[in-house]
């Protein structure tokens, strides 16, 4: 994991252009990419996201599998996770990258984490 931090800041329900890009930071975090190689504004709209990023692993030859928070406890010690959940800025998601059950990573320069695990993204990589 080489960390990436996010660029824009706002919760999603700001207009398109002033949306946080946490989630790729920490994709890119993963994926070991500079965040600018994440282009258009699909990743940040709330009905294209999920495709949006899925084809964007795909380019890297990885796959994405979503998970349910109690399932955290199912992840090795040394495998690095995007992690989501209540931000500590506001009523709404911030992704991480977590490892081991830990935070690894958070790409938002105050580095404040998350609360109550919403969801966790794994890279699974394509053979």
């Amino acid at each position: 994991m080489i960390p990436v931090y996010q660029t824009k800041f706002g919760p999603p329900d700001a207009p398109l252009e002033e949306r946080g890009n946490c989630f790729a930071a920490c994709l890119c975090s993963l994926l070991h990419v500079p965040l600018d190689t994440v282009t258009g504004a699909d990743i940040l709209r709330v009905d294209l996201w999920w495709p949006a990023i899925c084809a964007f692993a795909a380019q890297h030859n990885y796959d994405l599998l979503r998970l349910q928070p109690e399932w955290e406890w199912a992840l090795g010690p040394q495998t690095h996770y995007i992690a989501s959940g209540k931000s500590p800025r506001g009523n709404y998601l911030h992704s991480v990258v977590k490892r081991g059950g830990e935070l690894a990573h958070d790409p938002h320069p105050d580095g404040g984490g998350i609360g109550d695990l919403a969801d966790i993204i794994v890279l699974v990589w394509r053979s």
